[in-house]
């Protein structure tokens, strides 16, 4: 019996360090073929390479124990494998950099120019408001921007209180207003409303025709955590490559129903084989055929 444990432990010993290389690299090759979530690729060449010269190494050190090779076809190989690991190690960190740059401009590019396509939307949206459909290219949206300008009533509270009384009227405000205390009864204890304030005096509206880029700015500038600055004359463009190239923007319907869709005319896909092949990383906004306004990527 403690003849047989002595086996057990002398071929436990003998075969352990080589087995264990030898799963440390196939457990390193099979992680090196798995897809990364984020950028839609396996790990580099160079990564594979290693792990597989790594499982080489297990694997020669396991001929070696059992005297298929001798010692020194062992070292040579070793040393062979042991410059080559650290070749591609070298080769493997530089690869690894590369990724986390792209993986940095790809978050970059995404950040930027779904803030572009948002900008596009709520300027959209307010000519449809106002125009009574969207704009149908980006030349349209600049003569909107830059050349138009929209009515806007600003409410002005002319009770000596400064608000609008909220009570009852009382019988002089009754008198004004031609209400019969009988047949009114309703409408007197309902309090005074904003159409009953402008008729006694209290309120009222003053009109003034504003600029249409001075109400967009307002509407844009209000989130805290914008990429960019709005900048209205860059509103056609792609803000990467430092506003190089003019997004696409494409127009379906009439003046009663109008549908727009705007995206990249050359998407940012670092880690894609073909960018205008790959659409489900493309960032577009609107559809011609459903009319929604709603962006790829809030999907």
């Amino acid at each position: 019996m403690s003849e047989q444990l002595e086996k057990v432990g002398f071929y436990s010993k003998k075969f352990l360090f080589p087995v264990m290389i030898t799963l440390i690299g196939v457990l390193l090759l099979l992680f090196g073929f798995k897809e990364n979530s984020i950028i839609g690729q396996h790990q580099s060449t160079w990564f594979i390479y290693g792990a597989f010269a790594i499982f080489i190494a297990g694997l020669v050190t396991i001929l070696m124990v059992t005297d298929v090779i001798g010692r020194y076809v062992h070292l040579g190989i070793m040393l062979f494998l042991f410059v080559g690991a650290i070749v591609l190690g070298i080769l493997s960190y530089n690869s690894l950099q590369i990724t986390i740059v792209k993986t940095k401009q790809l978050d970059d590019y995404r950040r930027s120019t779904i803030q572009s396509l948002e900008d596009i939307r709520t300027i959209q949206l307010f000519h449809r408001k106002h125009k009574g459909k969207f704009a149908e290219n980006f030349a349209e949206i600049d003569n909107f921007l830059f050349n138009d300008k929209i009515l806007k009533l600003t409410p002005v509270v002319l009770h000596p209180s400064g608000k609008v009384p909220d009570r009852q009227p009382n019988l002089e405000e009754i008198e004004k207003l031609g209400y019969d205390q009988i047949k009114d009864e309703a409408k007197i204890q309902d309090g005074i409303d904003l159409e009953e304030a402008m008729i006694l005096g209290y309120f009222k509206y003053d009109s003034t025709w504003v600029p249409v880029l001075e109400e967009i700015k307002k509407q844009v500038n209000t989130d805290e955590n914008r990429f960019f600055e709005f900048d209205a004359s860059k509103v056609a463009y792609v803000p990467q490559g430092n506003y190089s190239r003019e997004f696409i923007m494409e127009y379906a319907g009439d003046t009663l129903n109008s549908n727009f869709m705007v995206r990249d005319s050359r998407p940012y896909t670092p880690f894609a084989l073909d960018s205008l092949a790959d659409k489900k990383d493309w960032l577009i906004l609107g559809e011609l055929e459903n009319g929604t306004t709603n962006g790829s990527w809030e999907e």
